[in-house]
């Protein structure tokens, strides 16, 4: 349902079938996606309930929410360092940065 709903709301951004759920109830998303020469690392969040950021009955996050959880480079080495090394990851599991560095450069492929 994540996956679905980032492609269908931000279409022109390539974006990795390769998305990551880090939880259970309640947990963070990550993702990477392309688009010309823009190289996004998506990082959002999703929760079971209306109070803790569940995704369902409308609750969705939108065009603009999405965009503006992702990082956004000019190169895929600028994006493979930052998944690689970054200290902003918030998940509570971490996301599996050698599969997301994988699924970003499968793109470019």
């Amino acid at each position: 349902m994540y996956e679905e709903h980032i492609i269908a709301t931000v279409p022109e951004v390539l974006w990795s079938s390769g998305l990551q759920v880090c939880g259970s109830y309640q947990g963070d998303l990550y993702n990477v996606g392309i688009q010309g020469d823009k190289v996004y690392v998506y990082s959002g969040y999703y929760g079971s309930c209306g109070l803790c950021g569940s995704w369902w009955e409308g609750n969705a996050p939108s065009r603009e929410d999405i965009l503006g959880s992702c990082e956004v480079f000019d190169t895929v080495i600028d994006a493979v360092k930052y998944i690689a090394f970054s200290d902003s990851f918030t998940s509570y599991e971490g996301p599996d940065r050698e599969a997301l560095v994988d699924s970003l450069l499968s793109l470019t492929a």
